[in-house]
């Protein structure tokens, strides 16, 4: 028998009706009016014989509460999935929503296993195959199936391994499956050959153990049991049972008061410790353990035979609410973590999950299809950086531009947090000299990053970092020109070189906060003045009297003339008229084309009290519209204003 109702949400209803409209793209409007059912109508459906809509009112029944105040006065069902092909991997998820409100109530998931009998149901209700969760992501199954995966990775996948397994210059001797000492201790290689897992975690609130100075001898001979978190005792757990003998972890294997010795080395080959390890383990949901117990929450029913439902499990990698609710996805010292390893498994709060490079694999739902976008985690800075045919200069800036809205403790770490990256960059892209945050050989380029989209300038901090050309000066989010706003340059005025930089292992660190750039290009001379309205600002020349008015700041688009300051501080309350005159001086980068024409990339810059050297510090970016078909804008009266200078930015 036929069902108008549960037929509604049919897979194969939706291909017919895109191949009927010619496209993929279908509009949010009939998805609502089309997709979607009230829930007295599947009650009533189920009542009638409808198989399909009895499994599903039996599976809202079983988990949801408040379900029988809502299925016969009111309250939506569609399908979670949208009107995408249900994949193999994928189960059948459904929604339901409050009446009127469309506000989803709640979410469950319809599935079978794989290779068991199902009873009947309708051959459009595509189930899909999934797995129960574990009752501990501790217990031998959950580390029974880590086994398998690594197994499978290291044979199938030889991209996914460095061919570099040197152990760093210390880590944790905790033994193997076969012998498990009594205590563990603090191993210092002779940088051997040999096979070790990393730990990434978010450090916890209250103090644990460190690696010191005054304990470093101490430590070799043992750590006392009582001195190790339980985080790092469970992954020694995992270390053993995959037969690996050594783990390192930051807090024991670097030395935390040797702050220009050892411990500045070994952040700097940050990048070869999280590429040449076997495996990293990131302990997700919790800063006081690894392992995890399952709730009742996600505990799966049978309603009818094979066929199986459970609240649905939200992942990291297809949802941006979840990913956001891991401890350690907004931390920015993580995030190079998550970007160097070639293998990852994430230990969270009900299932693991695994990834590659080659494969992203998790308990629930193994394996996850390839071909389907869902399936991926959304960090696109992963992606690029794996990528050997990227371009180098799209793969840094998004780099940057997920990172630098990342949080840290201790924001003067800013520049070393994301230096492995950096480094790595260097070796495999060849790239030139690194300058707090930017390239030698895409300076110009380099030069010309804004805030995000999103942001509003914050204070600059109190104590500088970094110069304030680089994006590290400030703490807000910042992005780069697009990559293909890079290519499209048509032509540059501008020279910039490095006056004063540091050399050998300090230029990854924050001791260039005092270096200096040269910039030879054409400078005018201005009047910067704040609008009446925040993010509104007038420019006027002071060779000419030439004025010109920026336009308010709109996400993914410019205007005519834009200006975006770095900070805030031209928007503090000013005592006369006089004061609200700021003297900066516009630098010409480089002409760009975009759709809408070509624009004039400019800095703004104002000079600093230096009784010995003409220094400027940086400001903001301007960006003008120079010309389109029609007609020529105030850039190229600005030309006409200003004269060809050497300006030295600090």
């Amino acid at each position: 028998m036929r069902c108008d109702v549960c037929m509604n949400l049919s897979n194969d209803r939706w291909s017919h009706y895109q191949q009927v409209r010619g496209t993929d793209d279908i509009p949010y409007e009939d998805w609502r009016e089309k997709a979607q059912r009230s829930a007295a109508e599947f009650v009533k459906s189920a009542a009638s014989g409808c198989i399909g809509c009895l499994l599903i009112v039996h599976g809202f029944r079983k988990l949801v509460a408040y379900w029988e105040a809502h299925d016969r006065s009111g309250g939506w069902i569609s399908q979670v999935t949208g009107p995408r092909r249900a994949t193999e991997s994928e189960s059948f998820r459904l929604n339901h929503s409050a009446q009127w409100t469309h506000w989803t109530a709640s979410e469950i998931e319809f599935f079978s296993l794989k290779g068991s009998p199902t009873l009947w149901h309708p051959t459009w209700l595509k189930l899909g195959t999934a797995s129960f969760l574990p009752l501990s992501t501790g217990r031998q199954t959950s580390l029974t199936k880590l086994q398998a995966w690594l197994t499978e990775c290291r044979t199938q996948h030889p991209s996914c391994g460095s061919m570099h397994r040197r152990l760093p210059r210390r880590v944790l001797d905790v033994g193997n499956a076969d012998h498990t000492p009594s205590s563990v201790r603090l191993y210092e290689s002779q940088q051997e050959d040999d096979e070790y897992i990393c730990l990434s975690y978010r450090w916890p609130g209250t103090a644990s153990a460190k690696l010191l100075r005054r304990n470093l001898e101490q430590y070799k001979v043992a750590i006392p049991l009582d001195e190790i978190p339980l985080t790092f005792k469970e992954v020694f757990e995992v270390a053993r049972s995959l037969r690996v003998r050594y783990v390192w972890i930051d807090a024991l294997c670097i030395i935390q008061d040797d702050e220009v010795g050892e411990k500045a080395q070994d952040i700097a080959n940050m990048n070869l410790i999280y590429e040449s390890a076997l495996l990293t383990v990131f302990s997700a949901w919790s800063t006081e353990q690894l392992f995890s117990t399952a709730g009742e929450h996600y505990r799966h029913h049978e309603i009818e035979r094979g066929v199986f439902v459970r609240h649905a499990l939200r992942h990291f990698f297809e949802d941006q609410s979840a990913k956001t609710s891991l401890l350690i996805m907004d931390r920015a010292w993580i995030f190079q973590e998550r970007i160097l390893s070639g293998r990852a498994v994430y230990f969270t709060e009900y299932e693991l999950v695994w990834d590659c490079q080659r494969s992203l694999r998790c308990q629930c739902r193994d394996p996850h299809d390839q071909a389907n976008p869902r399936s991926r985690d959304p960090n696109k800075s992963r992606t690029l950086f794996r990528d050997p045919e990227a371009f180098p200069f799209a793969v840094w800036w998004t780099c940057v531009a997920e990172y630098s809205k990342l949080k840290m403790t201790h924001s003067s770490d800013r520049l070393r947090a994301i230096q492995g990256i950096a480094m790595h960059m260097r070796t495999k892209w060849q790239r030139g000299k690194y300058l707090a945050g930017l390239w030698e050989d895409t300076l110009l380029q380099d030069l010309c990053w804004t805030l995000g989209p999103n942001e509003t300038p914050q204070p600059r901090p109190g104590t500088p970092r970094a110069p304030t050309w680089s994006w590290a000066s400030i703490n807000s989010q910042v992005v780069g020109i697009l990559e293909n706003e890079q290519q499209s340059i048509t032509s540059s005025t501008a020279a910039a070189t490095a006056v004063a930089t540091t050399a050998s292992l300090s230029w990854m660190l924050d001791t260039h906060r005092d270096s200096v750039l040269s910039i030879n290009t054409v400078v005018v001379d201005a009047l910067m003045r704040p609008g009446p309205i925040n993010g509104m600002y007038s420019f006027t020349t002071t060779r000419k009297g030439s004025r010109f008015y920026t336009s308010l700041r709109e996400p993914d688009r410019i205007s005519l003339q834009q200006f975006i300051p770095d900070h805030n501080g031209f928007q503090r309350p000013l005592k006369s008229l006089d004061e609200m005159n700021v003297e900066v001086r516009l630098l010409k980068m480089f002409d760009m084309r975009r759709w809408d024409g070509i624009h004039g990339v400019w800095l703004v810059v104002k000079g600093v009290e230096d009784p010995e050297r003409n220094l400027h510090e940086r400001v903001g970016r301007l960006v003008i519209l120079k010309r389109d078909y029609k007609k020529v804008y105030e850039d190229q009266e600005l030309l006409g204003d200003g004269e060809k200078l050497e300006i030295l930015l600090q």
